[in-house]
């Protein structure tokens, strides 16, 4: 009886170790793993600045407004302007009158604009005006360079902006005037769009182009390409149509004064001939004989010779 107990006993005991030996291997599979670590973003530090604000909290998030000389800044980027408010949570700056955006290579002035520093963009609406500052990485460049030239930088003004400071990509629209001038040329030219690319340095306008020189030239074109770039400036029209380049015509009356061939006789400085009678013979030949002229005479009245007629031969005389 004793024995039969124990060997039941030995049986549950094995059943329990087989159960135990199951859960065990349940549990290591279900066993949750370590979440992946988290790449911490990159933080960014906006200043404000300005002679007055209020911060207040509402449903869009903190808000603060400023008031007179007011400056935001990120990075290389700054923002002037006399009343604009920023959202804490969004990053986004409102600006209701007029405002000035200046990083190292742009100046970007308009009636009204708003900044979203989270993704760098800035929007400016109405009479916006670009100014594109020459970069002079090369003081060495050639002195038929045109940047090296440059008078003033580059202006283009238009009525909608919309600029990115990180990728510096600019797309402009609405009554569009591209000028750019050196010492020798200054360049006009309007389009329906342009974009400008502050990496490359290349402004492309596109759509009803027209351009106009200092040096009398005028056209159309679909499509121009002003790379500004130094020791690369160049200006380039795609698709021209009605072309023009003016000439002014001589006064009437004047007569040009060219250099005379040197191979040719009779020829002298003023295009005035020399006379004939003071030709140079050429070596080697003999000047032709002039024609000889006598002056008329009157006819005289014959006269009896005095000298006897020469005898003829065999005759007498």
């Amino acid at each position: 009886m004793i024995m039969g107990q124990t060997k039941q006993i030995r049986v549950l005991g094995a059943g329990a170790l087989c159960v135990l030996f199951a859960v065990g291997a349940i549990a290591q599979v279900t066993r949750p793993t370590a979440p992946p670590p988290t790449t911490a973003k990159k933080k960014r530090l906006i200043y404000t600045d300005g002679d007055y604000y209020r911060q207040e909290q509402t449903a869009q998030g903190t808000i603060r407004t400023l008031r007179g000389n007011v400056k935001i800044r990120s990075e290389e980027t700054v923002l002037t302007t006399d009343l604009a408010t920023y959202n804490e949570q969004t990053g986004v700056a409102t600006s209701p009158g007029k405002l000035k955006v200046e990083d190292p290579d742009n100046t970007l002035i308009g009636n009204t604009g708003t900044a979203f520093y989270k993704t760098r963009d800035v929007k400016i609406r109405d009479a916006v005006t670009i100014v594109i500052k020459p970069r002079r990485k090369n003081q060495n460049a050639p002195e038929s360079s045109s940047r090296r030239n440059f008078k003033d930088p580059v202006n283009i003004t238009c009525t909608k902006l919309d600029y990115n400071w990180r990728t510096k990509i600019a797309d402009m629209t609405g009554d569009l005037t591209f000028k750019q001038a050196t010492k020798d040329l200054t360049r006009t030219v309007t389009a329906d769009r342009a974009i400008y690319d502050g990496n490359t340095e290349t402004l492309t306008l596109i759509d009803n182009v027209v351009y106009t020189t200092n040096r009398n030239e005028r056209g159309k074109a679909r499509k121009a390409i002003a790379v500004l770039k130094e020791g690369q400036e160049e200006f380039t029209v795609i698709k021209p149509h009605d072309t023009v380049i003016e000439i002014e015509d001589e006064e009437e009356g004047a007569s040009p004064n060219p250099t005379p061939n040197p191979g040719t006789p009779g020829a002298r400085p003023g295009n005035a001939p020399i006379p004939p009678a003071t030709l140079p013979a050429d070596p080697g030949t003999t000047p032709p004989a002039q024609p000889a002229t006598t002056p008329p005479t009157t006819p005289q009245p014959a006269t009896p010779s005095t000298n006897p007629a020469p005898a003829l031969p065999g005759g007498t005389p």
